[in-house]
């Protein structure tokens, strides 16, 4: 969820990186209100990406991070990634940081009415936070 309302705002504030963010100022409006076809449609494509990557590396060993863990918790993250690399492992560090920190209850206008619409369906796990 949070990348479509992340590409969604940056497309409406025209600001798609730190920087640009930065150069405009906060803007007036930090929230943007989704349609249920269009939320729908994004989760079926991240889903069918998804469904690619697990057929294409199969036969390979996978490490499943998300953007969340590595975010919440970097250093255990990177320890995670150097054994299953098997690296050496070394901190690292970043000067990125979330554009759009808020709650998802914040930043979509419409949050309750599209966690109904996928209150039954596999997709209710993402408007949990």
């Amino acid at each position: 969820m949070r990348t479509i309302v992340s590409r969604k705002l940056a497309g409406e504030i025209g600001a798609w990186t730190s920087k640009q963010y930065a150069e405009i100022g906060s803007p007036d409006k930090a929230s943007v209100i989704l349609e249920v076809g269009e939320v729908r449609e994004a989760l079926e494509q991240t889903a069918m990406w998804e469904r690619e990557v697990s057929e294409r590396f199969s036969k390979q060993d996978i490490l499943h991070l998300t953007y969340e863990d590595i975010v919440s918790s970097p250093e255990d993250s990177s320890r995670e990634i150097s054994e299953f690399l098997g690296v050496e492992y070394e901190a690292l560090s970043t000067k990125l940081k979330k554009q759009n920190p808020e709650r998802l209850e914040v930043l979509i206008e419409n949050f309750d009415q599209l966690k109904d619409a996928f209150a039954d369906t596999e997709s209710a796990i993402f408007f949990d936070e």
